[in-house]
């Protein structure tokens, strides 16, 4: 099996090459491959040129262009993939552990379309490293374990980062949808998971370890903007739910769905 990583960055000198490393750690079993992608927005601090040394001597793919934002560079990583199974790793963010592509190969088999575990946000928005994104201590801890669909009207789905999907589920039913601008990862989960009902499967593995201040994280303004957009993912396809519920998810994240250590 091949796991496609698709990384996708504007102006992350900073934390990029800890992603980057993160996925060049991995340790893998026979017969498990990975393939990291980088979609970088056209970056002028120094990135693409970055990538274009760290390739010539790495295995690792890259795209340095003018995008249409977040998801549209999500897009082209997934079009640029050759792996029978995709991921998405932040470019602030780190894989882990060292085993975390070989244990989410191990827990697909032909029955499985989607697999997700958990996340954590790691204490310290400064950190510099693998290692010490890795062994820092944990802000929160988002756990996909006791997910389930009808938490969706809710607006609560598997953390985003954690989950891998078939690569044939994208080219079935379609990309990321670039009329949700922050949360069309809310509405290609619920269209996967619930409109099409592919079958997923959750692995205790901790995938991700996230620093604190993405696109999804920055206060008051953009969680209202993406509890509106997660109600109208929610309607376009023909899901009850309202503002009023999607809030309940702050009261606990639904029965433990997220937990703080």
């Amino acid at each position: 099996m091949k796991v496609s990583i698709v990384t996708v960055c504007r102006n992350s000198l900073r934390t990029l090459p800890d992603a980057i490393e993160s996925v060049a750690r991995q340790v893998l079993p026979h017969g498990v491959e990975v393939e990291h992608i980088v979609i970088d927005g056209a970056s002028t601090d120094g990135t693409r040129e970055f990538l274009a040394e760290y390739a010539k001597t790495h295995p690792l793919k890259f795209v340095s262009e003018p995008d249409k934002g977040l998801y549209d560079a999500m897009n082209k990583g997934i079009l640029a993939s050759t792996g029978d199974v995709v991921g998405i790793l932040n470019s602030d963010d780190v894989l882990a552990a060292d085993d975390v592509v070989a244990r989410i190969a191990e827990a697909f088999d032909d029955s499985i379309d989607i697999v997700y575990g958990d996340v954590r946000f790691a204490r310290g928005a400064a950190l510099s490293g693998v290692d010490a994104m890795r062994c820092a201590g944990t802000l929160r801890y988002c756990s996909g374990r006791q997910f389930r669909k009808w938490m969706f009207r809710f607006g609560v789905f598997p953390a985003h980062p954690s989950t891998f999907v078939r690569r044939g589920a994208f080219e079935r039913f379609g990309l990321y949808s670039l009329d949700y601008s922050i949360c069309a990862d809310f509405e290609m989960m619920l269209r996967l998971f619930v409109k099409h009902s592919l079958k997923a499967k959750y692995v205790g593995v901790c995938t991700t370890a996230m620093r604190a201040g993405g696109v999804s994280t920055k206060g008051i303004r953009a969680n209202l903007e993406i509890n509106r957009q997660d109600a109208r993912a929610l309607k376009a396809h023909g899901i009850f739910s309202c503002l009023p519920l999607i809030y309940l998810k702050y009261f606990g994240k639904v029965f433990g769905y997220v937990r703080r250590k």
